[in-house]
């Protein structure tokens, strides 16, 4: 299934932001019924935020939408914890789909500071969509 979601990430399919949620949805169904002995993981939820990044316009508010439920999801399973590709990712969805306050950044680097994932490439993806490097040390 990640392999599926992390196709569509890359394709060029309409919807696929909602196509991957779906998938996302379905395992975990599958899983609550108990047909299934898979469970979505960080990567599941990497690849669904990846699809949302890189979306049509008309489905940006979608993606919105649908990254903010993961978001949640991540909250309500403990098993799920978000790595620093998971930062990674909301820093560069950020870029696409906002015009990247220092604010948001800002929030989304110390909630990686309070999961502990702060590493090289989190520090490099910061610093690559801060304009400045005074606002850069300022989120430090």
């Amino acid at each position: 299934i990640n392999s599926a979601i992390i196709t569509y990430s890359k394709s060029d399919h309409l919807n696929k932001a909602t196509k991957s949620w779906e998938l996302f949805c379905r395992i975990k169904q599958l899983r609550k019924e108990g047909v299934w002995d898979l469970e979505a993981d960080i990567w599941t939820i990497n690849g669904v935020l990846r699809a949302c990044m890189h979306v049509a316009k008309d489905e940006q508010e979608t993606a919105l939408e649908i990254s903010l439920k993961l978001l949640e999801e991540i909250k309500n399973i403990s098993s799920i914890i978000p790595n620093s590709s998971t930062y990674c990712i909301l820093f560069q969805y950020s870029l696409t789909h906002s015009s990247t306050s220092t604010e948001i950044l800002n929030a989304i680097f110390k909630q990686c500071c309070r999961d502990g994932m702060v590493n090289d490439a989190v520090l490099k993806e910061l610093r690559k969509l801060t304009p400045s490097q005074e606002i850069f040390n300022s989120i430090l």
